[in-house]
């Protein structure tokens, strides 16, 4: 075994310790799979729905919300990864923008090229978890035609 394929089979069995059957699942055929990051909320966070039709300005209702629902990780580890080249993934989020989305994907591609050949899908979690809201500025949500904007919210908990 390669130290390359050493290492991708350390970090899943590490991902499998840390992460519960809801949060990470592996693709046992391959180097790959899928974690569903809760995004840290802020003390106070709030999600605006916009209330009336889309050509009227309508209203804004305010609810505190402790939970969002996960952005999804899927990723792919290439045989040369860690040490050449990065995993191969996606970011799909259900109220996050395509803008912010593409935003959060090249942060990450930066993060594995700050590691200088090392693993780093855990480092990835936790910046997604922890700093993707800082990342992008956002402080609060606000949403047209409820109730599309945001939904499986209690999903994270």
């Amino acid at each position: 075994m390669t130290e390359d394929l050493e290492e991708q089979e350390d970090e899943l069995l590490a991902l499998q310790s840390i992460f519960d059957a809801d949060e990470f699942v592996r693709d046992e055929s391959k180097s790959a799979g899928e974690i569903r990051v809760c995004v840290e909320l802020p003390v106070g966070f709030s999600v605006a729905l916009r209330e009336g039709k889309s050509e009227a300005p309508g209203f804004l209702r305010q609810y505190d919300i402790s939970f969002l629902p996960p952005l999804l990780l899927n990723f792919g580890l290439p045989e040369d990864y860690p040490s050449s080249s990065p995993p191969s993934f996606s970011l799909t989020c259900s109220w996050l923008t395509h803008t912010q989305l593409a935003a959060l994907r090249a942060h990450l591609a930066d993060l594995y090229e700050a590691t200088g050949g090392a693993v780093v899908l855990f480092s990835w979690v936790q910046f997604l978890r922890e700093d993707a809201l800082r990342f992008l500025n956002i402080h609060s949500k606000t949403c047209g035609n409820a109730p599309s904007c945001i939904e499986d919210a209690a999903v994270c908990h």
